[in-house]
């Protein structure tokens, strides 16, 4: 079906535009004449020509939520006591009017409705951790606060390969203060982007605060029937005469300095998360609480955690990767909770072209890998008991 289209007039030129397009800026009491394209091209990224189509949905989402009156309201800066130093119509404004501050930033009405986050220290597998409880605007914020922190770099010269790109590329249509603006721009402007999933942003979005029960529902995470048989069967896979590598874990300072792969199992959901480290456990661990980066790091509390396993790994990294993404797969799409694949794979294993078979390395290779944290628990092990 072909999306009605129109031209529309910019100097000796014609633009073609989708006609939704049109009708949505018109909605907003705006004309899509000269005016109107002469500021979304001057919002156009230096790198690429994006259609007129995909920047006026761009700033229609920005007029829609960001400004006085609008869904979040203004942006503002807030200071290390929590006051609003200055609001902003715009995250360009907010970033060129505040350059040489350190701030934090967020928008009028969140900024009412949630205040500064308090965190609750849990006791967690032998560490004490400090976790900010979420809720449904972390996302918003964080993004804000990285966007206007990376456009201050940009302006500072702090971004290495902002300036490669330049060089590379843009340095024969504009001087480099013209780029560096530009740039700017676009970031703050594109922010608009993420403010695509706003509208499913509400009272009923799931958080560390929700019941366990309620995250498995409402996220879709399927009940598996033979979550322990697949656990135990990964376990029996890493295992040599009847010696299983998987440990489990009561206290994490036992394995400070560690590195590998750990499982954290969610039974009460019949679900687990399989993750790696190539540092600490008792560092990597806790981050997916202390420092949340990712949709299962939002969605789950300490407390939901009842039993960690670790294996324990001498490898390399690209060791370390295929023996996760074995993890994986040999687990199931089913009780996972991880989101890809494992490694730097970017498949996602909840859709249909994910092949676990794929994923699985050869069973020599298990072996050995197992071998080597059987070696290194029962070393460890061994100095633990001369110490005492």
């Amino acid at each position: 079906m072909d999306i009605p289209k129109r031209l529309v007039p910019y100097g000796n030129s014609e633009y073609e535009v989708c006609e939704w397009a049109i009708e949505d800026v018109n909605k907003l009491g705006l004309e899509f004449d000269e005016a109107y394209i002469s500021y979304l091209l001057t919002n156009q990224s230096p790198w690429s020509s994006w259609s007129l189509t995909v920047l006026a949905s761009i700033d229609i989402l920005n007029r829609k939520h960001i400004g006085k009156g609008s869904t979040l309201g203004r942006v503002v800066s807030i200071d290390r006591n929590g006051s609003i130093i200055a609001c902003f119509e715009n995250l360009f404004d907010a970033v060129m009017g505040t350059l040489n501050s350190n701030y934090t930033y967020s928008f009028e009405k969140v900024y009412d409705c949630s205040n500064l986050p308090q965190k609750q220290v849990y006791d967690f597998f032998g560490l004490k951790i400090k976790v900010k409880s979420f809720d449904e605007w972390d996302d918003i914020i964080g993004n804000l606060n990285k966007t206007i922190r990376r456009c201050k770099n940009r302006y500072f010269g702090k971004n290495k390969i902002f300036r490669e790109m330049y060089n590379e590329g843009v340095s024969s249509r504009m001087s480099y203060d013209d780029y560096v603006i530009k740039g700017i721009r676009w970031d703050c402007f594109n922010f608009g982007q993420f403010l695509r999933g706003l509208n499913n942003v509400s009272s009923e979005s799931i958080g560390r605060n929700s019941d366990l029960e309620s995250k498995c529902t409402q996220h879709n995470i399927e009940k598996c029937n033979d979550y322990e048989v697949r656990l135990n069967n990964l376990f029996e896979r890493y295992s040599i005469d009847g010696t299983v590598a998987f440990k489990k874990m009561y206290d994490l300072n036992e394995v400070r300095g560690r590195t590998g792969i750990y499982i954290l199992c969610f039974p009460q959901i019949k679900g687990c998360y399989v993750g790696k480290t190539t540092k600490c456990f008792a560092r990597r661990i806790p981050q997916h609480f202390t420092t949340p980066n990712s949709a299962f790091d939002r969605k789950y509390c300490p407390d939901d955690v009842k039993e960690i396993f670790v294996l324990q790994l001498y490898e390399t990294q690209f060791m370390v990767d295929a023996i996760e993404s074995d993890c994986i797969a040999s687990l199931g799409s089913e009780i996972c909770l991880n989101a890809v694949a494992g490694g730097e794979s970017i498949d996602f294993i909840k859709s249909e072209r994910y092949d676990s078979n794929k994923y699985q390395i050869d069973l020599d290779l298990v072996k050995w890998a197992s071998q080597d944290s059987i070696n290194i628990a029962n070393y460890l092990k061994e100095c633990r008991f001369s110490q005492n």
